[in-house]
């Protein structure tokens, strides 16, 4: 079933804009719905896309709401500061067929939990870790910087960069990842054009992380391709020079 119509209105109160959202009841008259679950919504969003799609948010306040017009959609935009569990600033915008124009502010506290990657025992600095240091754990992230977290493939074969307890969580900063491609080495090049794909064997001439771009050569034609690293020694090219 779908709506018929949606409408908003806004309406001052003491020199801040409020959004009141009408939208009708399925079979049923029009109902006012607070500005609060919009928000909820788009500031969830934002911590979901931010922290990782697994991750389960709640909302617990939202305080100093002051949007200057009213929007059907709303897309909310944290602080890059914002730590979990304290006072975090988001800007709103509208999202509204995909337009982003500022429409204001409101500060909210956020609880997240997510599985997230942890020492299963106490690594020394710049010992690399393995499997068996590393496990997939919930976790409550209430004091955690509001950054993306880091999966197994992320932090397996990286090296620390200080010593970790057991059980600390791990993060980028706790680490400097390992190249998933070496300069020097020959990788699998994935050409597409259109529906069809062209594999064939380059060297690399850089190191790159996963989703680098990286330079590759192709050792019979000595032609130069940028390409993004998609894995373990595996290169999907993006243009030629």
């Amino acid at each position: 079933m779908k709506c018929s119509s949606k409408s908003i209105r806004s309406f001052v109160s003491g020199g801040v804009w409020l959004l009141a959202l009408t939208v009708p009841l399925y079979g049923g008259p029009s109902a006012m719905v607070d500005e609060s679950a919009v928000l909820n919504n788009a500031i969830e969003a934002a911590v979901r896309a931010r922290v990782g799609s697994a991750s389960v948010v709640s909302v617990k306040t939202i305080t100093g709401v002051r949007l200057v017009r009213e929007s059907a959609s709303l897309v909310a935009v944290p602080d890059p500061s914002a730590r979990i569990g304290s006072p975090v600033r988001f800007v709103i915008a509208d999202g509204e067929f995909g337009a982003r124009t500022r429409l204001g502010e409101a500060t909210a506290v956020v609880q997240v939990s997510a599985p997230a990657v942890r020492t299963r025992k106490a690594v020394a600095r710049g010992d690399r870790l393995d499997a068996a240091a590393l496990a997939v754990v919930a976790t409550d992230l209430n004091g955690y910087a509001m950054r993306p977290l880091l999966s197994l493939d992320d932090a397996r074969g990286a090296r620390t960069t200080h010593d970790l307890v057991e059980g600390a969580l791990v993060t980028r900063a706790d680490i400097v990842p390992e190249p998933v491609v070496k300069s020097g080495d020959p990788v699998r090049a994935h050409v597409h054009a259109g529906a069809v794909e062209l594999t064939g064997i380059a060297v690399a001439a850089e190191n790159g992380l996963k989703d680098d771009i990286i330079r590759v050569i192709n050792q019979e034609s000595h032609h130069v391709f940028r390409a993004r690293v998609v894995g373990s020694g595996e290169v999907e090219v993006v243009d030629v020079h």
